[in-house]
């Protein structure tokens, strides 16, 4: 059950984390890639389609034009199990 619990806040803590306006995106998405990795490490792996979803969701809101213009195939990209495809977007995007 102790299991169950850290899975859990994990995956809250990952939900909840929200990136501001004018904050470093890489390093938010650095924050991201840390909290999939460690719900990989509790055997509870993420897909990309999942991780992505969240990823656009934490943007700011000044991002909204940018998540609008995602294809949806980039998000379930089932072959970029990584979602390295929108976050070099969002990278770039950024610049």
């Amino acid at each position: 059950a102790a299991g169950n619990v850290s899975i859990i806040a994990t995956r809250r803590k990952m939900i909840r984390t929200h990136c501001p306006e004018g904050a470093d995106i890489e390093e938010h998405i650095r924050s991201l890639r840390g909290l999939q990795q460690q719900l990989a490490n509790q055997g509870q792996a993420m897909l990309g389609s999942e991780f992505s979803t969240i990823l656009l969701t934490s943007l700011p809101d000044s991002w909204d034009q940018f998540t609008s213009s995602i294809d949806k195939s980039t998000i379930t990209d089932t072959a970029d199990s990584n979602s390295l495809k929108l976050i070099s977007r969002i990278l770039e995007e950024d610049l």
